[in-house]
C-alpha cells in the first residue's frame, strides 16, 4: 500500500457505526411520528413564532417538551422538520433521554471521520507492533508505567512514544492520510442499544437502561481515500526522522493484511467471550462475520466507533499476568470480577439483540466501472481538500477555544470558500461567544474568508445589554463587517 501511495476504497457497513457529534437530541427537539423520529428546525421554529408573545415566553421553559408546544399551537412538525429518520421499532423517549446524535458535514449529512478510521488502524498496528517487540522490552516499558504515578488517561503514553515516535511531528502515521467519508442522509437511523454485563463466568444482564443513537445503518456504502504522503515515504530524511523502516514499513505496505489478522484475532475472543455466557444471538453474529472476511490483498474489515469498547480502542495486547496488575493500580472493573472487560454494547432489532457496533468492510476500487457503480456523495480525489477542511473543523469543533478558532480559519483555503459558506456554527452557539471575535479580526486571512466568517459568528454571538468597553466595541466591529459584507 505505501508502494502505491494512493487508494480508492469501497465502504460497507456490516453493523450499525455512530461517531457522535457529543450532542444529544430529545424531547426539546425531537418529534416520534409513527415510524419516523422527526428532529426539529429550533431556528425555524422560532421565526414562526416571532409575532406570538405567549409561544415565545413558553418556549424552552421548565421541562419543554416540543411535541407538546407543537400540538398546543397548532405547528405542523413537519413544517419546521430539519430532517427524520426511520424509527422502525417505534421507539418513545422518556422525559430526561436522549438520542446520541451522529456527526455530520456542514450540508448535513453524516459521515466517518478520517480521524476515527485512522484511530482504529492505529490500534491494528499498535496490536501488531506489540507483538514484535521483544518480551523483555515490552515488559521493561509496561513495569516502568506500572512504577510511575502517571494518571490512567496518560497511561499509555510512554507506550505510545515507543511504538510510534515521540512526539506528533515523529509519529511514522503521519505518513498515512485518510479523508472523511460522507454518507447520504437516508442511510441514518435509529438504534436501540443495552449494555450486556457478565454476572458470573457463565451468566450475564442487561444494565437497567437503553442507549438511543443515530447510526448508519447496516447495508449503507459509500467511498473514501486512504493514502500515503509520497514525500514522507520517499524522502531520506524524512524516512530517517519517522523511522519508517522494518516493521513500520511492512505494516504499511500491507495494511489490509494486518487489519484482517487483527479483525480475526479479535472475532475470535469475542466468539469465545459470548459463548461462555451462552448468548447465542452475538455467537451468531460474530461467526457470520468471520465468514465475510476478505480474502483478497486489498479489502479489509475495520472496527471504529462508538461502542467498540475498551478492546476495539487498545488493541487488547497485555497478557493475563500484566493486566491484573494493570486494573489493580488503575481500578479498571471489579477487582473481584476475574473477567474484563466484562461489559459490551450491544444494538437491538425488533426488541432483540442483533449487532455489535461499529464494523465496517473496505474493498479496493481498481476500475472507472467499479467507482461509478457507487452512487454515494463520497469526495473525489480532486476533491480530498474538502476532507481536509472538515477535519480541521472537526478538531475546532471538539475544542472550541479563541486560539482553536484563529488556528482553524488561518488554515482555511481559497478554493474552499464554497465549503466554508455552507458550514453551519449553530450548534456551537452555547461555546462560541464575543472573545472569538479578537482571532477573527486579527487573523491573517482574506477580507472575503473574514466577511463570510463575521456573518455566521454573529449569528451565534448574541450581544449583551450589560457589555461595555471593549466587549461592545469587537461586537460593533464584528457588525460593520456583515453590514460591508451584505451591502
Amino acid at each position: 500500500m505505501i508502494e502505491k501511495g494512493y487508494g480508492k476504497f469501497r465502504f460497507t457497513v456490516i453493523s450499525p457505526v455512530h461517531v457522535g457529534s457529543g450532542r444529544g437530541l430529545g424531547p426539546v427537539d425531537t418529534v416520534i411520528e409513527k415510524n419516523r423520529c422527526i428532529v426539529i428546525d429550533i431556528e425555524s421554529l422560532l421565526l414562526g413564532i416571532q409575532d406570538n408573545e405567549q409561544a415565545l415566553n413558553e418556549f424552552g421553559q421548565g421541562r419543554f417538551n416540543v411535541t407538546t408546544f407543537l400540538k398546543r399551537y397548532r405547528i405542523s412538525p413537519k413544517s419546521v422538520e430539519k430532517y427524520s429518520i426511520p424509527n422502525p421499532d417505534l421507539f418513545q423517549l422518556e422525559a430526561r433521554q436522549n438520542i446520541h446524535e451522529m456527526v455530520k458535514t456542514g450540508l448535513g449529512n453524516p459521515y466517518i471521520p478520517g480521524s476515527s478510521i485512522k484511530g482504529a488502524i492505529r490500534t491494528v498496528i499498535l496490536w501488531h507492533l506489540f507483538k514484535e517487540e521483544r518480551k523483555e522490552e515490552r515488559d521493561s516499558i509496561l513495569k516502568k508505567i506500572l512504577n510511575s504515578n502517571v494518571r490512567k488517561e496518560r497511561a499509555d503514553d510512554q507506550l505510545d512514544q515507543h511504538l510510534f515516535g515521540d512526539d506528533p511531528n515523529h509519529d511514522f502515521l503521519r505518513a498515512l492520510q485518510i479523508g472523511d467519508v460522507e454518507f447520504r442522509l437516508s442511510d441514518l437511523g435509529l438504534i436501540e442499544s443495552k449494555v450486556l454485563s457478565l454476572s458470573s463466568r457463565r451468566g450475564f444482564g442487561w444494565k437497567g437502561f437503553k442507549i438511543y443513537c443515530e447510526t448508519l445503518v447496516p447495508g449503507s456504502l459509500s467511498r473514501g481515500i486512504i493514502r500515503t504522503d509520497q514525500f514522507l515515504t520517499r524522502n531520506t530524511v524524512s524516512l530517517k526522522e519517522l523511522k519508517l523502516s522494518g516493521i513500520k514499513k511492512s505494516l504499511l505496505e500491507s495494511l489490509p493484511e494486518k487489519c484482517n489478522q487483527f479483525a480475526q484475532h479479535f472475532i475470535t475472543e469475542e466468539i469465545e467471550f459470548f459463548e461462555s455466557c451462552s448468548m447465542n444471538q452475538m455467537v451468531n453474529f460474530y461467526r457470520n462475520l468471520l465468514n465475510k472476511m476478505p480474502e483478497g490483498n486489498d479489502s479489509f474489515l475495520l472496527h471504529l466507533g462508538w461502542g467498540s469498547g475498551w478492546r476495539g480502542m487498545t488493541g487488547n495486547y497485555f497478557d493475563d499476568d500484566m493486566l491484573k496488575q494493570f486494573r489493580k493500580k488503575f481500578y479498571m472493573g471489579k477487582g473481584v470480577f476475574p473477567l474484563f472487560p466484562k461489559t459490551r454494547k450491544i444494538a437491538f432489532e425488533d426488541g432483540s439483540p442483533k449487532y455489535a457496533f461499529g464494523w465496517i468492510k473496505l474493498e479496493g476500487i481498481h476500475s472507472l466501472v467499479d467507482d461509478e457503480s457507487e452512487a454515494q456523495p463520497t469526495r473525489p480525489v480532486d476533491e480530498i481538500k474538502k476532507s481536509e477542511f472538515m477535519q480541521n473543523f472537526e478538531a475546532f469543533r471538539l475544542r472550541p477555544s479563541p486560539d482553536h478558532f484563529r488556528e482553524f480559519i488561518e488554515g482555511i483555503k481559497e478554493e474552499e470558500i464554497p465549503e466554508l459558506q455552507n458550514l453551519s456554527f449553530k450548534e456551537l452557539k452555547s461555546t462560541m461567544n464575543i472573545g472569538f471575535v479578537s482571532p477573527l479580526m486579527e487573523a491573517n486571512i482574506s477580507d472575503e474568508i473574514r466577511k463570510i466568517l463575521a456573518r455566521k459568528l454573529i449569528e451565534v454571538v448574541e450581544r449583551r445589554k450589560k457589555w461595555k468597553g471593549d466587549k461592545l466595541e469587537r461586537y460593533e466591529k464584528l457588525r460593520k463587517i456583515v453590514e460591508e459584507a451584505e451591502a
